[in-house]
């Protein structure tokens, strides 16, 4: 048998350090294919609302956003969201190959966003 030193009918606050992860559905994609935004979480409160900025990376190392942030709420320890890779004409035109994009998903009350994994965009490429 066990003996404990202490009450064991105490309620012990222990603080729980949250698990994030997101990602890409793929790690390539084509323009307007369609493609998910995943987030999983572990200790992360159901209903936590979730905002997620899609970024590319520019030649001098600073980052763009591409577009309206994209919102949603956590439901079962994830969120999933459809999105069709599609970039700005003039972008496609001042960018050069490869083309890498990602995003970053903010969660309320949580410090740190979490970053995905880069997702590398083909151009439609077309011969004469």
């Amino acid at each position: 048998m066990t003996r404990f030193s202490g009450n064991t009918d105490a309620a012990h606050e222990n603080d729980l350090q949250s698990i994030s992860r997101a990602y890409f559905s793929v790690d390539a994609a084509r323009l307007r294919q369609e493609i998910l935004l995943h987030i999983e979480t572990c200790w992360v409160a159901e209903g936590t609302p979730v905002q997620i900025s899609l970024y590319h990376e520019e030649s001098d190392g600073e980052r763009e956003p591409l577009g309206e942030p994209i919102k949603g709420t956590l439901q079962d320890n994830a969120f999933e969201h459809k999105w069709k890779v599609e970039l700005d004409r003039n972008l496609l035109d001042e960018l050069t190959d490869p083309v890498y994009l990602w995003f970053e998903a903010f969660l309320e009350d949580h410090p740190q966003p979490i970053r995905s994994q880069p997702l590398l965009v083909h151009r439609a490429r077309f011969s004469s």
